[in-house]
């Protein structure tokens, strides 16, 4: 995934050992090909050891023949189980009892048969290799085009409210930093990226006036304003249901821990972990930026308002976390831009199972 964590030197090892039988290149393919001899000799020799070709372990064979097939395609493994039938035809003998050499039909049909099941092997391999590589490729449009989607959607976001410019970059990069703080990882804290950069999509569909409103709004002005939540969950999914995560989180950012928010009235752990961060990271957002009707908070003040309003707005946990990156210095404010996440996100197509390539 993106961030290193502990468990990313446990995958360099597996990565290895499939370059090493599936599609080898560069120095892969020259260990997978001594790999395939190495194997060729091993079996050949304990054949020799226990009996000579009546032993079972001549099937042995079949097992560097497939690598070979599967590594390296048709052709290659065709030629292995050629070198597999020569080695156990006239230079094997056919029992220790015997001492002496195969018939040279016996032989010969093996190696036929050695041929046959590398050559075939080879050919079912490269075809699972095509249909493969089509799936990868499909998955990394489809990535791209939905993570185009969602910067449209970020500038449109962007250039609707920017007379608070920055605001959503440093939500985005707030919550995933509690996100981290609070043990989610790979994909997720991606999607909880997307979703802090995209909190205040529903604003598109709010009368401009109202949003620019200096003074105190009315109740019906307010009623329209609660509307972004849902309205932003929902252009989300519509553009794609891959959007759902994100969704989730949009709709949820104005829950509160007391059951007191909107748009459903959640409460407690029922808002999903998604809303309870990104409402803690909106809420000091806005604390600590200059509106047209009031000056900044700074960050002492800000984080003691969040902390007052823990366990009725916010979930205590979240506001903790906050408070620690505060401490430890990594917390944004206006007029500092926030650090791009990794420049631009991947989006994983979770359906297909398969991770984009990173968008350039």
């Amino acid at each position: 995934m993106v961030h290193s964590t502990g468990s990313d030197a446990t995958q360099v090892k597996p990565q290895a050992w499939l370059q090493l039988v599936w599609e080898p290149t560069g120095l892969y393919r020259l260990a997978h090909l001594a790999v395939v001899a190495l194997s060729l000799l091993a079996v050949v020799y304990v054949v020799s050891v226990t009996g000579g070709t009546p032993n079972p372990f001549v099937h042995l064979m079949y097992g560097p023949i497939l690598l070979a097939a599967a590594g390296s395609g048709a052709g290659v493994a065709t030629a292995v189980g050629l070198l597999a039938g020569v080695l156990m035809g006239p230079y094997q003998q056919a029992s220790l009892a015997a001492a002496g050499g195969q018939p040279d039909g016996g032989w010969l049909v093996r190696a036929l048969i050695y041929c046959a099941v590398g050559g075939g092997a080879g050919l079912v391999f490269e075809r699972l290799r095509r249909s493969l590589r089509a799936t990868r490729e499909l998955a990394e449009r489809l990535a791209r085009g939905y993570g185009n989607t969602l910067r449209t959607l970020a500038a449109i976001v962007a250039e609707r409210d920017e007379q608070t410019g920055g605001h959503c970059e440093r939500v985005a990069y707030h919550a995933h930093e509690l996100g981290k703080r609070l043990g989610v990882e790979g994909h997720d804290l991606e999607t909880l990226w997307w979703a802090g950069l995209l909190h205040d999509l529903g604003k598109v569909g709010i009368p401009e006036y109202i949003l620019r409103k200096p003074g105190k709004l009315t109740a019906e002005e307010y009623r329209e304003v609660q509307r972004h939540a849902d309205l932003g969950a929902q252009i989300l999914l519509s553009a794609s249901p891959e959007f759902a995560t994100i969704a989730e989180g949009v709709r949820a950012h104005h829950e509160r821990w007391d059951g007191k928010g909107y748009p459903r009235g959640l409460a407690g752990e029922a808002i999903p972990l998604f809303g309870r961060i990104l409402a803690v990271a909106d809420v000091f957002e806005v604390l600590t930026s200059r509106r047209p009707y009031r000056e900044p908070s700074s960050v002492p003040e800000a984080l003691a308002e969040l902390q007052r309003n823990a366990g009725s707005q916010f979930d205590p946990q979240v506001v903790e976390a906050l408070l620690q990156l505060v401490q430890e210095g990594r917390v944004q404010t206006e007029g500092v831009p926030p650090p791009l996440y990794h420049e631009v996100p991947v989006f994983e197509v979770r359906s297909m199972g398969l991770e984009s390539q990173r968008a350039n």
